[in-house]
């Protein structure tokens, strides 16, 4: 197979992904989730092995179809980006160095001020590394929330709570993006996208006011 450029490829990955989880499994009614597929499809546009790592990894930790494809996005994102890329939970981290300028941290099902969000991420400026080499420079944070279900399929007790929810995720100190099924069902890199680029918009001006 010839080469293709990543930035195509993982494009390409997240759109692809998204139709295998439209089309229905004919036994079940329920979406089919994409692992084997989508590892394939990562394998064969010759991405590497580090990403193979990270999106098996978080397919085994993220349930939900929906919650899947905005991870898949986001991952995307950031290699799109061109930016290093960390996968990270309570109990393992991959974290494959390459000393790029931005780091960008994804970590799913994420608890805060006790409350989840489905992601917390990060994106880090790196003006430079501490003597363990860990890299220091701005940094800016959020916390998506991914509705599994559209805002007229729920009760007023379910909007309560996930109002509360949010509330306290901010209460954290940390901004929060909420997309609803169908922004995720009609683009989840158009999600993904947006994400980033508050995080963008952000810690840039985190770092022109570090600089000032």
């Amino acid at each position: 197979m010839p080469e293709i450029d990543t930035d195509v490829a993982l494009e390409h990955f997240a759109k692809n992904a998204l139709s295998w989880l439209r089309s229905e499994d004919a036994a079940t009614g329920d979406p089919p989730i994409p692992s084997h597929r989508a590892l394939t499809q990562l394998v064969a546009y010759g991405l590497g092995s580090d990403v193979a790592v990270q999106v098996h990894f978080l397919d085994r930790v993220v349930t939900h179809p929906l919650q899947k494809i905005v991870g898949y996005a986001l991952l995307g994102m950031g290699y799109y980006s061109g930016d290093e890329v960390i996968l990270t939970t309570e109990e393992r981290e991959f974290h494959f160095l390459e000393l790029r300028p931005q780091v960008f941290t994804v970590k799913p099902n994420a608890k805060s001020n006790d409350a989840w969000a489905d992601f917390a991420l990060s994106l880090r400026m790196v003006s430079g590394y501490d003597d363990e080499g860990n890299p220091s420079g701005p940094v800016s944070q959020l916390f998506v929330l991914c509705d599994l279900e559209d805002s007229y399929e729920k009760d007023r007790a379910q909007l309560k709570r996930e109002q509360q929810a949010e509330k306290r995720l901010r209460a954290s100190g940390v901004d929060v993006v909420r997309f609803s099924k169908s922004e995720i069902w009609a683009d989840p890199m158009r999600c993904a996208d947006k994400a980033y680029g508050l995080m963008l918009a952000d810690v840039r001006r985190r770092s022109l006011t570090e600089t000032s």
